[in-house]
């Protein structure tokens, strides 16, 4: 496993891609894994959602520099938001076909999200954009633009952390212009919550990477 894509953002926040390469049991030697995340791991064994639990916490570790004895100690909230017990970090993790993404700040809440580009999104586009995200869609990068979208929308979704949260009616975002990377100003909308977001996105290998802390 090699960090492909790393950069930092400001002092306390960086954001990172790994590619896998290894075997389950070479995963699991970079871990500190207790009796019921084994546990857990048994039951999803289904091949890659395997190999990105366990990447995906082996580049958090990387991220926060841990040695190797030291536990990383990662829970799920009321909301099944994932969140660290022993250490004052925030993070999202993110992983799709041979890649898993990281981000990690002390200091901010975060959310990362990355997905294989396919054509098949074309599909399911009315689903998750609003009419008005719709007619500013780039028609002439319309597979790299919808992904920049659900990308964006679905890292906000992990930063913000509640349940029951729409795509569509929740999370709006304003008019870009595509081209990586990129940038796109958006909005979480919820009951009495309101707060605006800059989002980076960016394409790896064929994958949409996104961005963003508060």
């Amino acid at each position: 496993m090699a960090i492909v894509w790393y950069k930092e953002l400001g002092e306390e926040a960086k954001v990172a891609v790994w590619k896998i390469e290894e075997t389950e049991q070479e995963l699991k030697s970079s871990l500190i894994l207790k009796d019921q995340e084994l546990a857990f791991v048994d039951m999803i064994r289904k091949g890659k959602r395997t190999l990105h639990w366990l990447a995906s916490r082996v580049l958090l570790r990387k991220l926060l520099n841990l040695n190797e004895t030291e536990y990383l100690d990662t829970r799920l909230d009321e909301h099944d938001k994932p969140f660290i017990f022993n250490k004052s970090y925030h993070f999202s993790l993110s992983h799709s076909a041979e890649y898993a993404a990281a981000i990690v700040s002390r200091d901010h809440l975060v959310g990362c999200d990355l997905e294989q580009i396919h054509e098949k999104i074309i599909r399911i586009e009315e689903k998750f954009l609003s009419k008005e995200e719709i007619a500013f869609t780039d028609h002439s990068q319309k597979v790299n633009h919808l992904y920049a979208t659900w990308s964006a929308k679905e890292a906000l979704y992990k930063l913000y952390g509640k349940r029951n949260v729409s795509f569509k009616d929740n999370i709006h975002l304003h008019p870009f212009e595509f081209h990586s990377p990129g940038e796109i100003r958006a909005c979480i909308q919820k009951d009495y919550f309101f707060k605006n977001f800059l989002v980076h996105y960016e394409i790896l290998d064929g994958y949409m990477l996104a961005y963003v802390k508060d």
